[in-house]
């Protein structure tokens, strides 16, 4: 059987999607345009733009906030793609910007395969 994913009544799903541009991209990720950072002694604010993420492009309209605690820890703020949470054609739940932080060094990133099943993906915006 031979399937076509940009032809006319074919649907390229979002694996495919998401897989030519990483292959594209040779696996980068990064900011495409906007996505500035802004901040308060307790919350950083992220800039209306786009990303892209494991190969899926992802806007910000207006601004997203994210609460920064004021605990003394080595944080990370990051862009997070969490594909067990929901999506569907009103909610929209598989991406969030988090801080995650260790008090004992820099926290790594979670990059599972996202061409191979893996369902958790995170870019560092800033620490």
């Amino acid at each position: 059987m031979i399937k076509g994913y940009v032809f006319s009544n074919q649907l390229a799903s979002n694996d495919i999607d998401s897989m030519v541009f990483r292959k594209m991209l040779d696996y980068n990720d990064g900011v495409l345009n906007g996505m500035e950072l802004s901040n308060t002694n307790s919350s950083i604010t992220i800039g209306e733009g786009n990303i892209l993420v494991a190969g899926r492009p992802i806007g910000v309209i207006g601004s997203e906030t994210v609460t920064a605690g004021t605990d003394t820890a080595y944080c990370k703020l990051v862009v997070e793609i969490d594909l067990s949470q929901t999506a569907t054609v009103s909610t929209f739940e598989q991406v969030s910007f988090k801080i995650i932080k260790s008090t004992t060094a820099y926290p790594n990133v979670t990059q599972q395969d996202m061409d191979n099943g893996g369902t958790l993906y995170q870019v560092a915006l800033a620490q």
